[in-house]
């Protein structure tokens, strides 16, 4: 009895076995027929083929600073209640109008003060006067000692100088009265009002933030590559504003030819440092930029695109086509082998739909556009190619 169940143990522990080992077979059986359907399965995807086409340069800047050259506080000079202010935000001044009013009740206090002083000097110069007068022709007929007449001249003298004294003192005062008008300190916009009416002004403090802004410049760092996807840098371009930013459109009264969120605005390169000719890892790049419809303001601003205004011919291929941030990258498909080919290029400028090569491929040379995520190099693939992508 005993041998016959260790009989059965047995045989239920190889069968065990056996369905193990069974099941293991086709799990391994399975993931080799996956496995090699994966490997032989041939993708459909998209592709277009490199052409040279003439093109329009567009160059994304994904922020900038406006600065302007000409700009100032206008500042107190003579501290205060702000009792008046005369211009707003956006308006245009000429150098020395008036901004604003102070008032400050110690100074015509004080102007009243030495008025009454004046006028009691000149009583004294008056009556030394008449003294120092009567004492010369007294000294010419002998009537009088010679010290008797200096002592009438040099109080005399004296007099005379304690009235310029004060009219001194008063031009002085008469300076504090007039700098209580701030004035505008050039030709320019009023960008910013720093205080309103009511608020108490500190000597040297601004009050309005003024500039000519006409034209405005901003700087941009890049390497030698970016540099070179300029292109010919003697050429302007035009300068193109997220509309989200053109804010002070609408508050502002138009300037001749502004055409508001619409507008663009003429820029070009004003200087390289270090110029070209200098070996550099990094050059700063000078830009200035036409602001003549006045929309602009010396600020940061997100997002803001140049497009050329002459257009270049090179060989072109869809931006879709880079596979990654390099923009040095493409998957090339071979129509005979069907195969691909992880190619290195090196690209130039781009417009809004294509880059230019400016090596790495030919002409005719198929790129892959679409589903490029898990591509290798030497899979098989069925490209469907796009027709008219490039016009030219």
């Amino acid at each position: 009895m005993k041998k016959m169940f260790l009989i059965a143990v047995s045989i239920i522990m190889a069968a065990a076995i056996i369905l193990v080992a069974y099941g293991s077979f086709l799990n391994y059986e399975s993931e080799r027929v996956i496995n090699l359907r994966m490997e032989n399965r041939i993708l459909d995807l998209k592709g277009a083929r490199a052409k040279n086409s003439t093109f329009l340069p567009v160059w994304h800047i994904d922020s900038l600073r406006l600065t302007a050259e000409h700009m100032t506080d206008a500042i107190s000079r003579q501290e205060g209640i702000l009792e008046e202010v005369f211009v707003e935000e956006n308006d245009y001044v000429t150098k020395g109008q008036p901004i604003c009013r102070i008032g400050n009740e110690d100074i015509p206090i004080q102007l009243a003060q030495i008025d009454v002083n004046i006028a009691k000097a000149n009583a004294v110069v008056t009556r030394y006067k008449n003294s120092y007068e009567r004492y010369k022709k007294l000294r010419d007929f002998g009537a009088v000692s010679l010290e008797q007449y200096e002592e009438i001249e040099t109080n005399y003298k004296a007099a005379l100088e304690e009235v310029k004294q004060l009219q001194l003192q008063r031009e002085q005062y008469e300076i504090q009265q007039r700098r209580l008008v701030v004035n505008a300190p050039l030709n320019g916009e009023v960008l910013m009002l720093y205080k309103n009416a009511g608020s108490f002004l500190t000597t040297g403090a601004s009050v309005a933030l003024i500039g000519d802004f006409s034209n405005l410049e901003f700087t941009d760092v890049v390497n030698d590559d970016e540099l070179n996807r300029l292109g010919d840098l003697s050429l302007p371009g035009e300068l193109v504003i997220n509309k989200r930013d053109l804010d002070k459109i609408y508050n502002n009264s138009y300037n001749q030819g502004n055409k508001g969120i619409m507008q663009k605005f003429n820029v070009k390169i004003t200087a390289v440092e270090p110029p070209l000719e200098v070996e550099a890892d990094m050059r700063t790049v000078h830009w200035s930029v036409d602001n003549s419809s006045g929309l602009l303001e010396p600020r940061r601003y997100q997002d803001a695109t140049i497009y050329a205004v002459k257009e270049r011919q090179n060989l072109l291929i869809p931006k879709e086509a880079l596979i990654d941030n390099l923009k040095d990258k493409v998957f090339v498909w071979d129509e005979k082998t069907q195969q691909l080919e992880l190619r290195n290029i090196i690209t130039g400028t781009s417009d809004e739909n294509f880059i230019e090569v400016l090596r790495g491929l030919d002409v005719g040379e198929i790129v892959i556009i679409s589903g490029k995520e898990g591509l290798k190099e030497g899979q098989k693939v069925s490209v469907d190619i796009e027709s008219g992508e490039i016009d030219g």
